[in-house]
């Protein structure tokens, strides 16, 4: 299966569609990382990752519950 999923990656050239929209949604991540409530944004590819707080400035989390 994991064999099959290369082949396709290969043939619909998946690496150079990441390559070229990628910067695009790493410019909307890090803008996302402006928000107040946003402490941390970042990513790599088409892979992100934003840590949610309660006050940027301590970076306090929010409550579990």
């Amino acid at each position: 299966m994991a064999l099959e999923a290369l082949t396709v990656y290969q043939e619909v050239d998946i690496v150079s569609h990441v390559r070229a929209v990628g910067p695009r949604f790493q410019e909307g991540i890090r803008k996302l990382g402006e928000h107040p409530l946003i402490g941390e944004a970042r990513g790599v590819g088409l892979v992100a990752g934003l840590e949610f707080v309660k006050d940027k400035v301590t970076k306090e989390n929010f409550p579990p519950a």
